[in-house]
């Protein structure tokens, strides 16, 4: 064979080794990706879960509902940075709004005093330490949304105020309706 073939046939197994290890690098990357992704939601499961019965059970012990305001708080932050699913956040926005009060741009009042399960966040102004969630819970001027028959736009109202996007088929996946 002549140099030259050799060298072509060189470089095309090079060539090929690289495009080969890009490969392999960007589906490792994909794979550590979702695994962290999975680990945050499963870590967020777990504390809700070893929290929340002892608050729905005692919703005036303070300490243990801002343990829980803290979470959601992380909650949400893990939703604007894309690391749990939107059929996930759907579902787990379905069980928020029944806790946390809803407000409507300049009233005190929360929309949702008569039927909020944990009156204390708003009694002793719990979300003021939390600015993800206080503009996350307080809508624009003028929203006609009444609890609980117009849970769905609320939840999409909470997410454009996170900056997310939810369509219908993150509702249809998560079965909220």
């Amino acid at each position: 064979m002549q140099p030259e073939h050799w060298s072509t046939i060189v470089a095309n197994i090079v060539t090929s080794l690289g495009i080969l290890s890009f490969l392999g690098f960007y589906f490792a990357h994909r794979q550590t990706q979702n695994q962290f992704k999975f680990t945050v939601m499963i870590s967020c499961i777990e504390r809700f879960q070893q929290l929340f019965p002892i608050i729905r059970n005692d919703a005036e012990d303070i300490s243990r509902l801002i343990k829980y305001v803290n979470l959601t708080n992380e909650e949400f932050f893990y939703f604007q940075r894309g690391y749990i699913p939107k059929e996930v956040i759907v579902e787990w926005m379905d069980s928020i709004v029944e806790y946390f009060p809803i407000y409507v741009s300049g009233s005190e009042l929360p929309i949702n005093h008569d039927r909020i399960l944990f009156k204390q966040i708003h009694e002793d102004k719990l979300l003021d330490d939390y600015p993800r969630l206080k503009k996350a819970f307080t809508l624009t001027v003028g929203q006609e949304i009444s609890m609980p028959r117009d849970k769905i736009k609320l939840i999409k109202e909470i997410a454009v105020n996170l900056e997310i996007s939810l369509s219908n088929k993150h509702f249809k996946r998560a079965m909220v309706n």
